[in-house]
């Protein structure tokens, strides 16, 4: 690929943008009205209905006759947001692959500002970008500002996923390097992916806001947070842990919270203090406190002996997690 800073490139296709849809015809129109109208014009947008029971598949297919760029794959029975996302990709034809959730709005330039970006840095493989969160309503709540920057991105992401999936834009050719999304992610499939890619590329997120993500409260995420913690625990044992062996099917046989506790006792177990502390941080940034603590107690250090005395104290636990995140610098 040629670096300019010309958005419209000179290869045939230049972005699959990819989604994902189960019984989304609230929003649905909405999300692919935004990508339909974006500034950038040289992509196709693959939609997977996923053995949806409403009226999703009639609204993608009204799109469908005004959109020739639109491509509809169709599962008459649910795989999952992990199995649909590794078909929509296998379909692909473009460069660089787009992730928009059905519920969620990207601004008009978000794709030509990342082909822009991608194209003119050349080491760095996925980029996310800053993100405006919305109620159910449309309405604006916060805008959560991004880490931006290799060395701040590198230093983060270890502890958690710092990238809003639906906004990402990555480079096809290094996402099949590393294999590709993991099927046996029902959740956290993009930490995991991210982890793996960062490995040999640069991860980086774009300041400007380019994308609305809406707060949902029966998306997957709002409904099996336990779960999404476990897998975000999987994915860092898998990347940064000698010890391999933990049985990522045996997790997805049990429920959430006991997925979660499984792992949980799996890295108490690990005779790593650095991966003790790293799952720790971890679970303090995404709020749980408890299963928290019993990781950092197992990393020693005077810092621990001191979480040690307060460990049955909520409040003192809560003020010294409130210093230990400042004085480290770690997003919450």
């Amino acid at each position: 690929m040629k670096s300019n800073n010309n958005p419209h490139i000179e290869y045939k296709l230049a972005i699959s943008v990819v989604m994902a849809c189960k019984n989304e015809e609230k929003y649905l129109g909405q999300a692919m009205d935004s990508i339909i109208s974006q500034t950038f014009k040289n992509y196709e947008f693959i939609i997977i209905n996923d053995g949806s029971t409403d009226r999703t598949e009639s609204i993608i297919r009204e799109y469908m006759n005004i959109d020739s760029r639109i491509k509809l794959l169709i599962n008459n029975e649910s795989k999952g947001l992990t199995r649909c996302l590794i078909d929509a990709i296998s379909n692909a034809k473009g460069e660089y692959i787009a992730r928009q959730d059905a519920d969620d709005i990207s601004l008009p330039d978000r794709l030509e500002k990342q082909v822009i970006f991608l194209n003119g840095n050349l080491d760095c493989s996925v980029l996310g970008a800053c993100i405006e969160t919305i109620d159910e309503n449309g309405s604006p709540v916060d805008v959560k500002v991004p880490i931006t920057g290799k060395r701040n991105v590198d230093k983060h992401l270890r502890y958690g996923n710092i990238l809003a999936h639906g906004s990402v834009m990555f480079r096809k050719e290094e996402y099949e390097k590393v294999g590709g999304y993991n099927s046996k992610f029902i959740v956290a499939q993009d930490y995991d992916l991210w982890l793996r890619m960062s490995k040999n590329a640069r991860i980086d997120n774009l300041p400007n806001v380019l994308y609305r993500w809406r707060i949902n409260k029966e998306s997957i995420s709002a409904k099996r947070k336990d779960r999404q913690v476990a897998n975000v625990l999987l994915a860092i044992i898998n990347n940064y842990s000698d010890n391999k062996n933990v049985n990522i099917e045996k997790t997805n046989r049990l429920s959430d919270s006991e997925a979660l506790e499984y792992i949980v006792n799996y890295s108490r177990k690990l005779n790593s203090m650095i991966m003790n502390e790293t799952l720790g941080i971890s679970m303090l940034r995404m709020g749980y406190t408890k299963q928290a603590r019993k990781l950092l107690l197992r990393t020693g250090g005077v810092k621990y002996k001191i979480l040690s005395a307060l460990l049955f104290n909520d409040k003192l636990f809560g003020f010294f997690k409130y210093i230990y995140i400042r004085v480290n610098n770690i997003t919450t």
